[in-house]
C-alpha cells in the first residue's frame, strides 16, 4: 500500500489538499514553487508503483509555478486555482504533450491547441504537471492499454484504480497531485415518490416539494464527456408496457453542461472543496413521468448511453 496522509499541519506539501494549499498561498506560509517541487518528488517515488502519470512537464510547470509564485508576491492571483498542480487525462487534446488515448493509433498525434477545458484551467493558473493514463480509448472501467501498461491502485497495487480516469485518480489518491481534471458522462434516472394523492396532477407547489427528497439516482455506464449536437439529441424512455416516448433536444437549459461552472463556483465557495468521484445532475430532459411498482423503467440517448431500473 502506498501510504497516504490528507492532514495538513506539519506534512509535507504533497500531502495537502487543494483548499489548505491555496490557503496557504495566500497567507504566504508556501508558494506554488515549493509545492510543486513537492510534487514532483513525490511523482519520482511512487509513479514506477502505480504508473499514474504517462508524460510530464517537468521544466515548463517549474516555470509556470515561478510565475504563479510572482503573481502571489504582487497580491494578484489569477484565481483560486492558480499555483495549483493539476493532472489531466490523456484523452484531453493539449498542445505541449501528445495525446495517445492509450492506443498505438494515437502515438503520433501531437494536437495544435489545448482543449476548452485545459485551456480554461491553464487561463486560471492552474499546473499542468502530465497526462495520466486511461484505458485504450477510455472505453473500459478499468485502466491499462498497450503503450502504457497497467495503473495500479494505491491502496492495494493488486487492485485497479478503476476507469476511465483510473490514472487521475491514482496520482490524486497517493498525493501525487491534489487536483485532477477528468471528464465523463452517463444517462441517469432519478426518481422521485411522489407524497400527494394526485400524483402528476397535484399544484405545482407540491410537486416543487417532492422535487426535493429524491428517493435514488441510477446511473448508467460512464463514458468521456464530448458536447453533441444537443438541440438534435434524442433520447427515448419505455415505462412498463407503456409505448415508447421519443424526446429530441428538450433539455430544460438548451445545454445539460452551461449549469456546471455555476454549481461548481457554488459548490467550492468559502474554499469549501469536493469529494472524488463527485456526480452532478444537470437537469431533466424528460420531466417527470409516472411509473408504479412492478414497472421497468429505460432510458436511452443516442450516440451517449442507456440506464435501466426496475421499481
Amino acid at each position: 500500500m502506498i501510504k497516504v496522509v490528507t492532514d495538513g499541519g506539519t506534512a509535507p506539501w504533497w500531502q495537502w489538499p487543494a483548499v489548505d494549499l491555496a490557503a496557504a498561498y495566500r497567507s504566504g506560509r508556501t508558494t506554488p514553487v515549493e509545492v510543486l517541487d513537492s510534487c514532483l518528488e513525490r511523482i519520482e517515488v511512487v509513479n514506477p508503483q502505480l504508473n499514474a502519470f504517462v508524460a510530464l512537464r517537468r521544466d515548463a510547470a517549474r516555470a509556470d509555478a515561478a510565475t504563479s509564485a510572482a503573481r502571489f508576491a504582487a497580491g494578484a492571483p489569477l484565481s483560486m486555482l492558480d499555483g495549483l498542480p493539476l493532472a489531466i487525462k490523456d484523452n484531453i487534446a493539449s498542445a505541449d504533450m501528445p495525446t495517445v488515448w492509450g492506443s498505438p493509433a494515437g502515438l503520433h498525434i501531437q494536437p495544435v491547441r489545448d482543449e476548452l477545458v485545459l485551456a480554461r484551467a491553464r487561463a486560471l493558473g492552474a499546473l499542468v504537471v502530465g497526462k495520466t493514463n486511461v484505458p485504450e480509448f477510455t472505453l473500459e472501467g478499468t485502466t491499462g492499454n498497450p503503450v502504457f501498461g497497467i495503473t495500479r491502485n494505491p491502496w492495494n497495487p493488486a487492485l485497479t484504480p478503476g476507469g476511465s480516469s483510473g490514472g487521475s485518480v491514482a496520482a490524486v489518491a497517493s498525493g501525487m497531485v491534489p487536483l485532477a481534471l477528468v471528464d465523463a458522462m452517463s444517462v441517469s434516472i432519478e426518481v422521485v415518490d411522489s407524497r400527494w394523492a394526485e400524483g402528476l396532477q397535484a399544484p405545482a407547489w407540491c410537486k416543487l416539494a417532492d422535487l426535493q427528497s429524491h428517493g435514488a439516482l441510477v446511473l448508467g455506464a460512464w463514458k468521456p464527456y464530448q458536447a453533441p449536437d444537443w438541440a438534435a439529441q434524442r433520447c427515448t424512455v419505455r415505462i412498463g408496457e407503456r409505448a415508447v416516448q421519443a424526446f429530441r433536444g428538450t433539455h430544460a437549459l438548451g445545454d445539460p453542461a452551461a449549469v456546471l461552472l455555476p454549481w461548481l463556483r457554488h459548490a467550492t465557495r468559502n474554499g469549501l472543496g469536493l469529494a472524488a468521484g463527485s456526480v452532478v445532475t444537470t437537469g431533466t430532459w424528460c420531466g417527470l413521468l409516472m411509473a408504479a411498482a412492478g414497472d421497468e423503467v429505460q432510458v436511452d440517448f443516442d450516440g451517449i448511453g442507456s440506464a435501466s431500473c426496475r421499481f
